[in-house]
């Protein structure tokens, strides 16, 4: 019996220090908030930092070499975060950059990135590491390349990229560009609610406002995702937004005032839909989506006041074999169910190199012009034309001849709504598109696409709008 009680006291000891070893365990790991003023507080914040901690940054200049993050990690429920107590007010300067390596579950909020550095913060092999509400305006230096904000490595991933402001960039380089390591880009990256603007002057290459892979990455998924960025005065090159992975997504996005378009350079089974192209009818070389390669899906797309071409279906200079740098021919491309006003030239099939675009598909498109030509078909081979509706005013042309049933001659009979253009009721767009596209089931407002589509970007519906063109409100530092 006097052994018995023992264990049982034993046993009681056991548990009852278990619990107390648990409850101080968790009070020495519990997160905690470290204020610091200087680069040597960061840098030692930063290195003793565990999952949960806020390391927050007084306002001021901060001015000197940051030691590289490297292999620091969070949590999915305790990310670590490296914070400006008050948005823009924490600035970087002269040397001053974050390049993080192989680290997870990290947020960087609030800083502002004014440093005359290569890169102002790069993410270098990590996984769910999120930069949100940062102000890139970095001090550049004549003639010499940087990049505002970069991310690459191996095994880059699921990274976030939102609410920031990117500005003023005069050099080559990017300000933002997605990377990776051997034939793989990051993957399934966000960057979405920032603004790009003045991103001037332009030059013939090497100066994208966003380059999303590189050529090398051109036959592997990227799944990277650009959303809802505003986008204005970006004319650094001929690329807005460079795209060279396979299977990316730009949507929902707005284009204001910039030269040069959404390119599909490199990489197959892109989609971009969803945005708005607003142009002044005025600066010069305003494009909106070019494309080569195979299987690009293009719709709900909206484009105003463009003085180039609106969709451009490319010719290619090599077909089957070449360099990954090339301009591969196109294949399989579709552009449906956009709305074109007043661009010097709506679609164009095949305007540069050799190789016309093959089995492409152009379906339910509208297209109303009084400038240019609606449709400028240089070269391809097996278009399919279907249920697009035109209408040439002014001193427009058609620009080709098809049958009604390809391209019907009529005044969609457009209502103006603010920026944009929506069908009336009466329009004979309304219910007559042909073909399934699976992929199209909303407009470009966001709205149900009836059983019975409409023809171009807009779906009449008395249902709320829930997208619009962004305006500097709606993106950047301070958006909602």
């Amino acid at each position: 019996m006097k052994n018995q009680l023992k264990v049982s006291r034993t046993l009681a000891l056991t548990v009852i220090l278990t619990i107390l070893a648990t409850f101080f365990t968790g009070l020495t790991a519990q997160a905690a908030t470290i204020s610091v003023s200087t680069v040597a507080q960061l840098n030692s914040a930063i290195a003793n930092a565990n999952p949960g901690d806020i390391i927050e940054l007084a306002d001021g200049t901060y001015n000197g070499t940051i030691d590289q993050i490297n292999g620091k990690n969070g949590t999915s429920s305790a990310y670590i975060t490296i914070q400006a107590k008050n948005t823009d007010k924490a600035v970087l300067t002269g040397s001053a950059k974050l390049d993080l390596l192989n680290c997870s579950y990290i947020i960087i909020r609030g800083l502002k990135i004014a440093s005359s550095v290569d890169i102002g913060i790069q993410l270098n092999g990590c996984t769910r590491v999120r930069v949100t509400r940062c102000h890139f305006d970095l001090a550049e230096t004549s003639g010499v390349s940087n990049v505002f904000m970069k991310i690459t490595g191996a095994n880059s991933n699921h990274n976030r990229v939102d609410r920031c402001t990117f500005e003023n960039k005069g050099e080559a380089g990017q300000m933002l560009a997605i990377h990776g390591s051997g034939d793989q880009m990051s993957q399934y990256d966000i960057i979405d609610h920032n603004y790009f603007k003045n991103n001037t002057p332009y030059i013939s290459n090497g100066k994208e406002t966003i380059q999303a892979g590189l050529s090398g990455y051109s036959l592997k998924s990227g799944n990277t995702t650009i959303e809802y960025n505003l986008f204005e005065n970006c004319e650094g090159e001929p690329e807005i937004i460079s795209l060279k992975a396979s299977d990316l997504t730009v949507r929902y996005n707005t284009f204001r005032q910039c030269q040069g378009s959404v390119t599909a350079r490199h990489g197959d089974r892109d989609s971009i839909y969803g945005n708005f192209f607003l142009g002044d009818g005025v600066k010069a070389n305003m494009d909106g989506i070019r494309i080569y390669d195979s299987d690009h899906k293009i719709y709900n797309n909206f484009f105003k006041g463009l003085t180039g071409t609106a969709i451009i279906l490319d010719g290619g200079d090599v077909d089957g074999t070449g360099q990954l740098t090339d301009h591969w021919r196109v294949y399989r491309a579709e552009a449906s169910f956009n709305t074109i006003v007043d661009c010097n030239t709506g679609i164009a099939l095949g305007p540069k190199y050799t190789y016309s675009p093959v089995d492409c598909t152009v379906a339910n498109n509208i297209i109303k012009s009084s400038v240019g030509k609606l449709i400028n078909n240089v070269k391809s081979s097996n278009t399919t034309w279907q249920g697009n509706i035109g209408h040439a005013a002014g001193s427009a042309v058609v620009g080709i001849s098809l049958s009604s049933s390809q391209l019907k001659i009529a005044d969609p009979l457009f209502s103006a709504a603010g920026e944009i253009f929506r069908i009336q009721s009466g329009s004979p767009a309304r219910d007559t598109a042909v073909g399934t596209f699976s992929q199209v089931t909303t407009d470009m407002d966001g709205q149900t696409r009836d059983s019975t589509k409409d023809v171009g970007a807009d779906e009449y519906s008395t249902a709320t709008v829930t997208i619009n063109p962004l305006t500097a409100s709606d993106v950047g530092i301070y958006a909602p």
